[in-house]
């Protein structure tokens, strides 16, 4: 069987030359996306092609069905109530190949978890409807909303980024890095979703990095990433703001010097993991940020703000503490001692997940990879 990946293109040489707009927009604005596209091309087998490169053929509908099979779409939080996911259903249209869907997910504010869908992602789900396609999503949450639009093809996966870490004891080896945690902290990852998070709060947390070796892990936003990476184009006013947010300082010139010293870009998904192996302890709001950690075999913990990161949290087993229930003041020692791992628990439940996952690679009439198959036995 020959996949075609709807997803972000991992082999793009120079992306490090790119303008901060250009690299984040490649990335589909948020680098965590690397994750879950890195895990499922590495845990299906055969040659990874990519749609971006296909997309633009004259022949695109004849090329597409003379040369692959079926095709493959790493899912994200796709189903918003601002996003229209017409686009997906206009290729399936066109080629007529069925799809194989994983991590798909969600996007809901507390209190606000119904809500009306775009056209065009109501197309996407009675194509998938009519074609009973089964769909992995991230969650009970996920699985629930879409059943009410009459999905009941639905099965829960969590995020294919849960088994980039072949090991099958993975939960046994993190359970003492988490005990040890109550002895000190030497390093913390931070990672955070920015403006729509409480100032004070995320002021609270970059101080934790002035009082412990670590970084500020970016992950999205134009202006931030481009304060890092000197091409910055918005106005002083712009990066006076984002100055103070961070750090309570409106001084631009000291915070581009907090991030010479704290902050990190990662491009590149191995070389991300490779930095996460270094620190004691992974914390923040982004969930593939703390689960490239766990995977690295580092703890993490997530601060949930939203129903995407909390249904993903539950559904792994992956120690959390909800945003609101931080308190101004808290200290990073103060907050790890609530922490609760169980090694047992995340390794079955992760076996569990991935034997699910599997199952919808084959019946999509492809094979899994050798990594995925070992955390399914």
């Amino acid at each position: 069987m020959r996949p075609l990946y709807i997803a972000l293109n991992l082999n793009v040489d120079g992306i490090q030359f790119s303008s901060s707009k250009d690299l984040l927009a490649h990335f589909g604005h948020n680098v965590g996306n690397l994750a879950f596209v890195y895990a499922m091309t590495n845990q299906i087998m055969g040659d990874v092609a990519y749609y971006s490169d296909v997309k633009n053929r004259k022949d695109f509908k004849d090329y597409v069905r003379d040369n692959f099979d079926v095709l493959v779409f790493p899912a994200a939080n796709n189903i918003g109530e601002n996003s229209d996911m017409g686009w997906l259903a206009d290729i399936l249209e066109k080629t007529q190949l069925p799809i194989l869907i994983v991590g798909l997910g969600v996007q809901a504010q507390f209190g606000k978890e119904r809500f009306p869908l775009k056209s065009g992602t109501l197309r996407l789900i009675d194509i998938l409807k009519e074609r009973r396609t089964r769909v992995g999503v991230r969650g009970k949450f996920t699985q629930e909303f879409l059943a009410e639009l009459g999905m009941d093809q639905v099965v829960v996966t969590g995020c294919p980024s849960n088994f980039i870490n072949p090991d099958p004891y993975l939960g046994k080896s993190l359970e003492s890095k988490y005990q040890a945690l109550s002895s000190g902290l030497s390093s913390v990852a931070l990672n955070l979703e920015y403006f729509r998070l409480d100032s004070t709060k995320v002021k609270m947390l970059t101080s934790w990095l002035s009082h412990h070796a670590g970084a500020l892990i970016l992950q999205s936003d134009e202006d931030v990433f481009g304060l890092m990476r000197n091409d910055f184009g918005g106005s002083k006013e712009k990066a006076e703001y984002i100055s103070k947010y961070f750090l309570g300082n409106p001084n631009v010139s000291d915070f581009k010097k907090w991030l010479a010293r704290f902050g990190r870009v990662y491009c590149h998904l191995p070389s991300w993991m490779d930095y996460l192996r270094c620190v004691s302890l992974s914390v923040g709001s982004r969930f593939h940020g703390n689960m490239l950690a766990i995977q690295a075999g580092v703890p993490a913990l997530v601060f949930p703000h939203d129903t995407r990161t909390l249904e993903m949290c539950e559904t792994m087993s992956i120690p959390y503490l909800p945003w609101d229930n931080i308190m101004p003041g808290d200290t990073i020692e103060k907050i790890v001692q609530g922490i609760h791992f169980s090694g047992k628990a995340f390794d079955e439940r992760r076996q569990e997940l991935a034997r699910i996952y599997r199952g919808l690679i084959v019946d999509a009439g492809l094979d899994a990879a050798q990594g995925l198959q070992d955390l399914c036995d």
